[in-house]
């Protein structure tokens, strides 16, 4: 009897499995995804500014994303951290410290965000750098006498070292007193400028007697250097001369 049923059941075995791979396979969900990191510049030193990560996916899928995973590691080191969820958020913030609490590492880091659904897995990266130390300025001039009856002024000459770009300078002109008679002040590197010896606003010659210069620097982290200082001494015009 044994003998007998063992080819019908083998038979439908052989059924079974051709109707199985008839069947059309599933097909795998398509989609794009997305990654940025803004501000690329982060400084964790606890000043308010800047101090995490913020990375901002986007999806574009014909399934919905029902899992993701965020690992950042320094660039050709380490992982330092790994975020995870279900549905998938418009911003991923990191706090940018390590498993101790302590600032991350200065260097650049890598992001990679993976995602998966039914039938889907995307992922991408994007890199971002850690930054905690402010520039290195200083300043120097062409001359120490500020003279404005002359045609060639007092030329600063900046310098700004940092790892990363310079966000904004500022060059500060104060009296004795602490007040700003002339401030020079730009977006992006650090600049050479020259400063004719009179008062922002009314262009008159400022009065004889000593004068500080102070240039300062931020990073694209938000890092603030140490202000750097030159004195400065101005001499009385022709005109301060007979009006006195």
């Amino acid at each position: 009897m044994t003998s007998k049923r063992r080819p019908s059941f083998f038979l439908v075995l052989v059924l079974a499995g051709a109707a199985l791979s008839a069947r059309p396979a599933q097909a795998a969900s398509k989609g794009e995804l997305s990654l940025r990191a803004d501000p690329k510049y982060v400084s964790p030193n606890g000043d308010g500014f800047q101090d995490q990560a913020f990375l901002y996916p986007v999806v574009q899928a014909d399934a919905p994303v029902t899992r993701w995973r965020l690992d950042i590691a320094e660039l050709g080191g380490h992982r330092a951290a790994r975020l995870t969820g279900a549905t998938l958020p418009g911003l991923i913030t990191w706090s940018a410290l390590d498993k101790k609490g302590e600032a991350a590492l200065d260097g650049a880091y890598n992001a990679r965000l993976d995602v998966w659904g039914k039938g889907l897995h995307l992922s991408t990266q994007e890199t971002f750098f850690i930054d905690t130390i402010p520039p290195d300025v200083g300043l120097v001039t062409s001359t120490n006498s500020i003279d404005a009856s002359s045609s060639t002024g007092v030329d600063f000459i900046t310098r700004a070292d940092d790892a990363s770009p310079i966000d904004r300078w500022q060059i500060q002109i104060l009296d004795d007193t602490g007040r700003t008679v002339q401030l020079f002040w730009s977006t992006g590197p650090a600049q050479n400028v020259t400063w004719d010896g009179k008062e922002r606003g009314t262009g008159v010659a400022v009065p004889p007697g000593r004068y500080h210069a102070a240039f300062q620097a931020w990073d694209a982290a938000g890092n603030e250097s140490e202000s750097v200082f030159v004195d400065l001494t101005a001499s009385a015009t022709a005109r301060q001369e007979m009006e006195r």
